[in-house]
């Protein structure tokens, strides 16, 4: 299946440490790295939807100090595939997790990276339904 087309959107109210555009092109580099993405394909046109349902960010404080005791920053989604028609091919949800801190795993840009990267295999094992090995 090639995939033409990737929309995300989000669910949620604005988040100043959640970059819905990192997460897009983290999707778009895992699917893209495993040939499933084509934009310029025409014929058997599939587009992935993405909907941010959850995002959990601990403060950058507690995630250096506290580490996993501070819980965990998370990212959950609902992913959608549709044929060119729109109708629905497969559906299913998503959902990361890092729990890591300190002063090496506490930072936001260490922790959000790793999120939307973690985030983004999951999405293409589901597309796949190869599980990841990473």
């Amino acid at each position: 299946m090639a995939i033409n087309g990737l929309i995300i959107q989000t669910a949620l109210k604005d988040s100043l440490r959640f970059d819905q555009q990192t997460l897009l092109r983290s999707i778009e580099l895992a699917l893209s790295n495993r040939q499933l993405l084509n934009k310029e394909k025409k014929d058997g046109v599939v587009s992935l939807h993405v909907t941010v349902t959850h995002v959990r960010v601990r403060n950058t404080f507690n995630a250096v100090m506290w580490g996993a005791m501070s819980g965990n920053d998370s990212i959950e989604g609902d992913i959608t595939v549709k044929d060119a028609a729109g109708g629905v091919i497969d559906a299913f949800h998503v959902n990361t997790s890092y729990a890591l801190g300190g002063i090496a795993g506490g930072q936001d840009s260490t922790r959000m990276n790793w999120l939307y990267e973690a985030f983004a295999k999951q999405v293409v094992s589901a597309v796949t339904g190869v599980e990841n090995k990473d």
